[in-house]
């Protein structure tokens, strides 16, 4: 028995031994990344107030961390001359990083041929530690940066999307595998603004890169060449750079039902398919368009009739591509979700991809000239909005327009000949609020979304268009006094009108004859004694005979709330 004891005591010392150096195995990892300083310590410190260089120690040169950017930056007043540096964690020389982010590594150098501020950024993800001088300071804003971390997309200042280049060779690269499935644009930004930006090609100023990420999560690479600037974006190991066409790009137009409009070139031989996923999450990869299903569709010679070429002249030049009959009941439900167009050669290969551009096919399937928004038939509403590509519609209904109303739900009917979503209520909704849940592809995304919107045909709106308002206009309480009596002037000839451009708030807003209440609103009109309606009426006396009010409308970045105006 004290044969076992003994080496069970020595069993459970051993694991007690690894368990400790474990533990401080992972408190080491833990402070890597996490540090309680970062300080440039080299030949700076004595320059700008340390006591001596090379002090790990001086909190006079210590960077500081930015949690919006998850990075160490500082910036320093620096006099010319010839420095060396390296960064030191935690206030020793334990741990600490030079040139090339190597541990241990060799100083690194920073020139100054003139007085200089010289930013310094660390970060404890790569443990790069550059300057401002040394390196560029470059990132990829995008619309994906909120996904990262950013307080919102198209931030050249956030560096969580930092370009990095720890080896020197001009090649700065991100990776972030933090993104969710969908389609995305993204350019090159240089010193945290817009005032340099390279886009596609390299171009300065050019136009956005655009990426597609198949799955969420999918490891997704941002590699710059400083010296073409020239950005290559690699998803899940695929260069997108390299892929033929651009699933994000509408090259091609979808005029009828049948019909296909393109203009890459004819190929002898060359196979066309029309590609469709109902819920979205098309991709493109370097030989196919994945998530899809697909028909074939075939060049037609004779498909640029008259009739499409009257309505598309600026696509005359295109060629038609023809959906075979036994494919077009399939239509409706492919305009519902997310479609792209492709070529390849009589090998299989890939020539050309695009999505398809498609105002044109849904006049063609769904001409509607009937009443769309609110309408009464005597005290009965009836709600209709035209919405051909939407899986579904619910109407929310609302007694008032207090934010913390809840809604009832209806349904609405889809008439599959117009492409009209209705629903008729009772008289008792007269005056309420309601909004349109729309379930629907958004190209943005990349995916089928619910979206909860106002209607589009909308004559009453609640404050800040929060919500739409059934009203019925025929009610003659909601008519000015004298509305239905007022004779408009004879007006002879167009040419003789004399028009007066008037801001709707401008004109009364700080006219003290006005009501304070009416200032600022329609309701200033109502007083003619006021000093507004004098000078209008005098301008009438002059000739004038049309006001042309602006704006009548409602503006999205204006607060309507009048007791949060300055």
């Amino acid at each position: 028995m004290m044969h076992k004891d003994k080496w069970r005591f020595l069993l459970y010392l051993w694991f007690a031994i690894g368990l400790t150096f474990w533990l401080t195995t992972l408190s080491t990892a833990q402070e890597v990344t996490s540090p309680d300083s970062v300080t440039i310590a080299g030949t700076i410190q004595s320059v700008l107030g340390c006591p001596g260089d090379w002090q790990p120690e001086c909190p006079i040169t210590q960077l500081t961390y930015d949690e919006a950017d998850d990075l160490w930056a500082a910036s320093f007043e620096l006099s010319a001359g010839s420095y060396e540096y390296k960064a030191a964690l935690n206030g020793s020389w334990d741990l600490n990083y030079g040139a090339n982010a190597e541990q241990n590594g060799p100083n690194i150098p920073l020139v100054l041929e003139e007085d200089t501020t010289v930013s310094f950024f660390y970060s404890t993800h790569t443990n790069w530690i550059t300057d401002s001088v040394n390196s560029i300071i470059a990132n990829v804003p995008g619309s994906y940066q909120s996904e990262i971390g950013c307080p919102d997309d198209w931030q050249p200042d956030c560096l969580r999307s930092w370009l990095q280049d720890p080896d020197g060779d001009g090649i700065y690269t991100f990776t972030t595998s933090a993104l969710n499935a969908g389609g995305y644009e993204a350019k090159v930004a240089v010193n945290q603004s817009w005032s340099e930006n390279y886009g596609a090609d390299g171009a300065r100023d050019g136009a956005n890169i655009t990426f597609t990420v198949p799955e969420d999560g999918t490891a997704t690479e941002f590699t710059w060449d400083a010296n073409s600037k020239i950005m290559t974006i690699t998803v899940g190991g695929v260069n997108t750079s390299q892929l033929t066409g651009d699933l994000f790009t509408a090259k091609a137009h979808w005029v009828t039902e049948d019909t296909l409009l393109w203009n890459i070139g004819r190929i002898p031989g060359a196979v066309y398919e029309l590609h469709y996923a109902p819920e979205g999450g098309l991709s493109l990869t370097e030989d196919s368009i994945m998530g899809s299903s697909s028909i074939m569709v075939t060049y037609d010679r004779n498909g640029m009739t008259d009739a499409i070429r009257a309505k598309f002249p600026h696509l005359k030049d295109f060629f038609a591509l023809r959906i075979s009959e036994e494919d077009l009941a399939l239509v409706p439900d492919i305009l519902k979700g997310q479609f792209a167009l492709s070529a390849t050669d009589n090998q299989g290969n890939l020539i050309n991809a695009t999505s398809l551009q498609f105002p044109g096919v849904l006049d063609d399937l769904y001409t509607y000239d009937g009443p769309l928004g609110v309408t009464f038939e005597e005290d009965i509403p009836t709600l209709r909005v035209w919405a051909p590509t939407a899986h579904s519609v619910t109407l929310h209904l609302f007694e008032d327009s207090d934010p913390n109303t809840a809604s009832t739900i209806h349904d609405m009917t889809y008439d599959e000949g117009t492409g009209v979503w209705s629903v008729t209520g009772e008289a008792g909704w007269n005056n309420q609020f309601y909004l349109y849940e729309v379930e629907v592809y958004v190209p943005s995304t990349g995916l089928v979304e619910n979206n909860i919107v106002t209607d589009p045909y909308s004559f009453s709106l609640s404050m800040n268009s929060t919500r739409s308002q059934i009203v019925d206009l025929a009610d003659e309480s909601l008519m000015p006094q004298g509305w239905l009596s007022v004779q408009k002037p004879v007006l002879e000839a167009p040419e003789d009108i004399v028009i007066y451009e008037l801001h709707l708030r401008d004109f009364s807003i700080r006219d003290e004859t006005v009501p304070e209440a009416d200032r600022g609103t329609f309701r200033a009109f109502t007083h003619p004694d006021s000093n507004g309606m004098k000078h209008l009426q005098a301008l009438a006396d002059a000739g004038l005979t049309h006001i042309h009010l602006l704006p009548v409308f409602d503006i999205a970045t204006i607060n309507e709330d009048r007791a949060a105006h300055i």
